[in-house]
């Protein structure tokens, strides 16, 4: 959102004083306090040499930023294995049609060879009338007829295939071919707006892994606020709903499955209550009490599965340089997979 006064903070809201050091977001335009966005002197220094050439950019506008770029790199990889499957598909496509020329050149041979061996048999018929009787006639005519149905039948069945590949080709291209009239942008654009929706509703809750479940919601309210505190070290702010905090458990209840306690999801006043104890979850580390307990932020169902194929390409990747005598030293960082660095 802009601001038409721009004298004011655009996170605490406050004027600026003549002494305090600010700072532009190169995306949004929108101006900060340096405390306010976390920009230490040396740093402000070096943004504000002319030369430098360095842009600065919001939390706020990395996050979407960098959420928009990983879904559109998953869009990528998927329209590359659609395009994979439509290469093999046509191919497969190709080879039908090639098995359907070679069937369709055996039928005609046989027609062929079927109407030379009709011709030389009517030949014979009309040579035999004098001498068969009637019975005998009805029984030639008979096989005629077979024969006959036996071509009509060759025929229906190259149409029948003919018919096929012409659906395949019709799936082909309405499956994999895109007309110049597509809607998938707007699509695309859709999905984007809905996937960044949902992460900024998940941006104000977090969930808890091993609190013991005790099946009551006062004694979950009880535990969850006991936690919080510890870790942000102050009372927390929790959303209300009728009047109680909106900290709820995950799954069925009675849910027994893996013999583990059933997660917490908690819905904070703020995103900056919900980033503070984010910030300091290694405090559960060093807790008597609650050193088994795990907070994790509120993915969505893209956001776990981007973790999910992170790992897998971590591990990968350190196999492989295992494999080569190197070091295995790939870890993801802020929802990216990159080398660790290393000083001598």
């Amino acid at each position: 959102m802009e601001r038409s006064d721009d004298n004011q903070c655009a996170k605490c809201d406050i004027l600026f004083d003549a002494n305090q050091k600010s700072i532009h977001c190169s995306t949004c335009r929108l101006k900060f306090h340096t405390n306010c966005a976390k920009v230490s002197d040396a740093k402000y220094e070096i943004l504000m040499e002319e030369d430098a050439g360095i842009l600065w950019f919001c939390k706020a506008c990395i996050r979407t930023t960098s959420n928009m770029l990983n879904h559109l790199a998953n869009m990528k990889l998927r329209l590359d294995e659609v395009e994979t499957q439509r290469l093999k598909d046509q191919e497969e496509v190709k080879s039908l049609s090639q098995k359907i020329v070679n069937i369709e050149t055996t039928l005609k041979n046989i027609q062929s060879k079927k109407e030379e061996d009709l011709d030389s048999f009517k030949e014979m018929v009309g040579d035999m009338l004098e001498d068969f009787p009637q019975n005998a006639l009805r029984r030639c005519q008979s096989t005629f007829d077979i024969t006959a149905q036996q071509v009509e039948g060759n025929c229906d069945a190259i149409q029948a295939l003919e018919n096929r590949i012409s659906s395949m080709e019709a799936v082909q291209v309405d499956s994999y071919i895109m007309p110049s009239d597509s809607n998938l942008p707007d699509r695309a654009i859709a999905a984007v707006a809905n996937e960044l929706e949902e992460r900024k509703k998940r941006n104000k809750s977090i969930v808890l892994h091993n609190v013991p479940d005790k099946h009551d919601t006062s004694n979950d309210i009880k535990a969850v606020t006991e936690i919080l505190q510890e870790v942000s070290g102050k009372e927390v702010e929790f959303d209300q709903m009728c009047n109680k905090p909106r900290i709820y458990r995950l799954g069925r209840y009675g849910d027994s499955s893996r013999n583990k306690p059933r997660s917490i999801k908690v819905h904070l006043k703020s995103t900056e209550e919900c980033d503070g104890i984010l910030q300091n979850i290694r405090k559960l580390s060093q807790s008597a009490q609650h050193s088994s307990v795990v907070i994790q932020p509120d993915l969505t169902p893209m956001q776990r599965s981007q973790i999910r194929m992170l790992v897998m390409e971590r591990k990968r990747r350190n196999s492989q340089a295992i494999a080569n005598n190197e070091e295995p030293d790939w870890m993801i960082s802020s929802g990216f997979l990159h080398r660790r660095r290393h000083y001598h």
